[in-house]
């Protein structure tokens, strides 16, 4: 926790490290992160401007034996993007939540066969100022999966 002329800072991070026992095929890696940043600005404290209250990240995972297997999850916890000069014209991001996959078989010890898979839920981004009539809509973007596969080849 910090206090500095115009604002505070506090957060904390925790990554659990041994969740699987050591040489598992199976892997395993969360992370979370809360951070509680405020500004003095514009005669008035606001968040502290693309920072997230709430993160996370959890990433299963396989590998053995050429093969690897990856599936993350991030989520982002609702943050200010832009700011107006009132509450009401200042422009927020919603919490937004992402599911990516990723595969990779190693077919010799220079030739691998992978595949990325990006945005598997379809997640969405949404961008709105808070008024006291509820949000109002600044900006949505809808973006289906996207991805990749190939042969990596080293020489």
């Amino acid at each position: 926790v910090g206090q500095q002329p115009g604002g505070t800072l506090a957060g904390s991070r925790a990554r659990p490290l041994a969740l699987i026992p050591f040489r598992a095929p199976v892997l395993v890696n969360l992370t979370y992160s809360f951070t509680d940043a405020k500004l003095d600005v514009l005669s008035r404290r606001v968040p502290l401007p693309g920072s997230s209250k709430h993160n996370f990240n959890a990433v299963p995972g396989y590998d053995r034996g050429g093969f690897s297997f990856r599936v993350a999850g991030a989520y982002r916890d609702n943050y200010l993007d832009g700011l107006g000069d009132d509450p009401e014209i200042d422009r927020y991001v919603r919490p937004h939540f992402q599911l990516d996959l990723s595969a990779k078989y190693r077919v010799t010890p220079n030739i691998q066969l992978f595949v990325e898979m990006v945005n598997l839920n379809n997640a969405k981004y949404t961008a709105c100022q808070r008024g006291a009539g509820g949000d109002r809509l600044l900006q949505f973007e809808e973006y289906e999966w996207t991805g990749k596969f190939g042969v990596k080849a080293n020489f």
